[in-house]
């Protein structure tokens, strides 16, 4: 199966997506898919580009993959298989409750079965044992990070069969 991984790149930005990303494709390949990793242009400044920049992942026709797999917004706007699964820092200054319920809301008008998983008391980069910049909204924790692989296995288990 080709499984595709869709990513932001976002210059000088790094957080648990981006160290997802790498060992999520050698772990496909290792249980024998093909995997990639495919990363697209974004920043957050100045924000009336945003607009533009999701317009971007949104118009990118992906055919030629058996599934994707988007790891961050606006990556979850790409044309996609229809089971999605986003897991989330519910405290997470940067994508706010509300803006989920927004995603809920489209993909659900899209016809996608999607699952969100948001975890309390948990900011951005959760999954980066690096990340330790509360100012930033940015800090890992483990006991996230732990329940959000177990989600993400599972997810895969089903989606990859």
């Amino acid at each position: 199966m080709q499984v595709l991984i869709v990513n932001n790149m976002a210059p000088f930005v790094r957080g648990g997506a981006e160290e997802l990303a790498n060992p999520l494709a050698s772990n496909l390949e290792v249980a024998g898919h093909q995997a990639e990793v495919l990363r697209i242009p974004f920043q957050w400044e100045p924000a009336e580009r945003i607009p533009s920049q999701m317009l971007l992942s949104r118009t990118l026709n992906l055919e030629n993959v058996d599934r994707v797999i988007a790891l961050k917004f606006p990556a979850f706007l790409v044309e996609l298989p229809t089971k999605v699964l986003v897991l989330h820092g519910y405290d997470d200054p940067m994508a706010t409750p509300e803006g989920d319920r927004e995603l809920a809301e489209e993909l659900t008008a899209a016809g996608a079965d999607w699952q969100l998983h948001w975890y309390g008391g948990t900011l951005l980069a959760f999954t980066n044992p690096m990340a330790n910049d509360p100012s930033f909204g940015t800090v890992y924790n483990a006991a996230a990070d732990a329940r959000s692989w177990r989600s993400l296995l599972d997810f895969l288990a089903e989606v990859l069969r």
